[in-house]
């Protein structure tokens, strides 16, 4: 078993933090792309994909 350092979070899929010297962290964040490779994200005022 692997015994980590790192303070433990609640994190969303996709994040993890890959290191924490105090005054900086360190994150690794994967975003989920469509078939084309794009990653399309919704204005939450106008509704618009972008």
């Amino acid at each position: 078993m692997e015994v980590s350092s790192f303070i433990r979070y609640r994190m969303p899929d996709g994040a993890e933090i890959v290191s924490d010297n105090g005054s900086t962290v360190t994150m690794h964040v994967t975003l989920p792309s469509d078939d084309a490779g794009h990653i399309r994200r919704q204005c939450p005022s106008c509704k618009h994909l972008f």
